[in-house]
């Protein structure tokens, strides 16, 4: 298990693998009566992809919280689910991966929806939070391993550290020589003796 104690607000993580059946993220915090009266975690995919977007919104005649997901297409269509939080409230959250859906429970393990999966959970790349909401610890249960190689972080990657300097002009040498033994500053070329 992964845990992240007090991230900070927006929160932004990079998950290398995707998500598997029986991987789990549960989200420890509080809402705050802010600006915006609303909060989002996003399971992001790759480029403008969101394979799931949990939106609680606390705004008056709109207390409800909207699931959704994104593709190249834009948004799909919203399923709105009765918001068990409220403003200035402690919850945990938990998100868990089964193989048709996200199971999503919020405060006491109370059922909030089942999402049916639009995009594979092996697309997630990243978690994203942010809006009227702290956040005191993020844990990730059931995680694949990396993979071996994963284009989407490799530009990501920086440049091996621990390589010793070359000195100036290294593996540039402007004399030339004879490609064949024993023949030193003579042409390459047949029938051409001419030294070089």
């Amino acid at each position: 298990m992964n845990s992240v104690e007090g991230p900070p607000i927006p929160f932004n993580f990079p998950i290398r693998g995707g998500l598997q059946t029986g991987s789990e993220i549960i989200f420890h915090g509080a809402t705050y009566n802010g600006e915006r009266k609303r909060f989002h975690i996003n399971l992001l995919g790759e480029g403008d992809n969101v394979v799931l977007h949990f939106n609680p919104r606390f705004k008056f005649l709109e207390d409800t919280i909207v699931l959704n997901s994104k593709t190249y297409a834009g948004w799909g269509t919203e399923e709105r689910h009765r918001n068990r939080l409220s403003l200035g409230d402690s919850f945990r959250i938990r998100l868990v991966c089964h193989h048709s859906h996200f199971l999503i429970q919020v405060v006491n393990d109370k059922e909030v929806a089942n999402y049916e999966h639009r995009l594979s959970p092996s697309m997630v790349r990243g978690l994203e939070v942010d809006g009227d909401v702290s956040l005191q610890r993020v844990q990730m249960i059931n995680f694949p391993q990396p993979a071996p190689y994963d284009p989407l972080m490799s530009s990501s990657n920086p440049m091996p550290t621990n390589m010793p300097p070359m000195p100036p002009n290294a593996g540039w040498n402007p004399q030339q020589s004879s490609p064949y033994p024993n023949q030193q500053n003579l042409s390459p070329y047949p029938n051409n003796n001419v030294k070089l």
